[in-house]
């Protein structure tokens, strides 16, 4: 006998269509991705525009955060932490990544609003080419900050080889995160800046500058903080130089997925109304 679904739609034709809406922003992104490309280069050209330094810009300008937060931090907090300088740059380049990548893409439809309202492209291209500028911009600083934090007494460590492990788990986390929030902002405004003073507050009780101890009564506050658990997977690689825990991993994986199904169901709810609240 058939089975009859009523008021609700037959479970195996709505999960074929989410597959299905999936493969098709695949093929789209396939499709669009010399558009993201020159995108991207155009977005880095006119971000140095008639800059001296022009591009060194994206190693010297956290480099100098680094070396400001070092000095101060260093002497007030971190002077029971060795090598603070790179526990620092642990924390402080990922979490900065995490930050400009929400805050970037929560306001991606809003200023594209013209291309948007003028052509076809399928609005996911737009959150996407900011992630991926975000993600370059974070290679870049990451590559280079280490390279000069080496010369300043660092050490490379076999788990260093899982840095490209450990950045794609943070930017598939980002760019989940992005969309919700992407969503939000471009129906409520005020939730652009009410993201910034979250970023703020959550950057105290995420080990950037800070150890959990250092928290003393309310170091709970980074046990249940998400972030701390990627910024320990960098942390163990680059500072401690040991593999990270297994549990580290099955937490921060569960993250991503969970962070980009969420994301890209909250996205794809409300792709086709977007256009009405621009």
């Amino acid at each position: 006998m058939e089975q009859i679904y009523i008021g609700t739609e037959d479970p195996n034709r709505l999960s074929k269509r989410w597959w299905s809406a999936i493969a098709r922003d695949v093929r789209v992104v396939f499709a669009y991705r010399h558009y993201i490309y020159f995108s991207l280069a155009a977005m880095l050209k006119v971000r140095y525009q008639r800059s001296v330094l022009g591009f060194f810009w994206t190693v010297l300008n956290p480099l100098a955060s680094l070396v400001i937060l070092s000095v101060v931090f260093g002497n007030i907090i971190g002077q029971n932490i060795p090598n603070y300088h790179i526990y620092l740059f642990c924390g402080m380049v990922p979490f900065s990544f995490l930050q400009q990548t929400v805050m970037g893409c929560s306001k991606s439809l809003i200023t594209s609003q013209s291309a948007v309202n003028q052509t076809n492209m399928p609005l996911i291209i737009y959150p996407l080419i900011t992630a991926c500028f975000q993600l370059v911009d974070f290679l870049c600083t990451l590559i280079g900050v280490f390279i000069t934090l080496l010369f300043m007494g660092g050490k490379v460590h076999l788990p260093i080889v899982l840095m490209p492990l450990n950045i794609v788990t943070l930017a598939l986390f980002a760019f989940g995160l992005s969309l919700v929030v992407m969503t939000l902002t471009t129906y409520y405004r005020d939730v652009e800046y009410f993201v910034s003073i979250f970023f703020r507050g959550l950057y105290f009780i995420s080990p950037v500058l800070l150890t959990p101890n250092m928290l003393g009564k309310y170091s709970f506050l980074m046990t249940i903080n998400p972030v701390t658990y990627f910024l320990n997977l960098f942390r163990s690689s680059i500072y401690h130089g040991y593999w990270p825990a297994s549990i580290t991993w099955l937490i921060t994986l569960t993250m991503s997925v969970a962070a980009m199904i969420v994301g890209y169901a909250t996205y794809k709810w409300f792709e086709k109304r977007f256009i009405f609240h621009l």
